[in-house]
């Protein structure tokens, strides 16, 4: 049965989606300043008001 198994193995043409998550810009907006890193991890809060 070449058929049946031509169809398990098919060809990947259609491009291969990641998800990747949506660049968060409003709900991130601190990610952007010097404190990025700690600001996206919610450690400090301060430091998104500060700057």
């Amino acid at each position: 049965m070449r058929h049946h198994q031509n169809m398990h193995y098919a060809p990947q043409q259609q491009p291969v989606y990641v998800q990747q998550p949506p660049p968060r810009r409003e709900s991130g907006g601190c990610c952007r300043t010097c404190c990025h890193f700690l600001c996206c991890l919610c450690l400090i809060n301060l430091c998104c008001d500060v700057f």
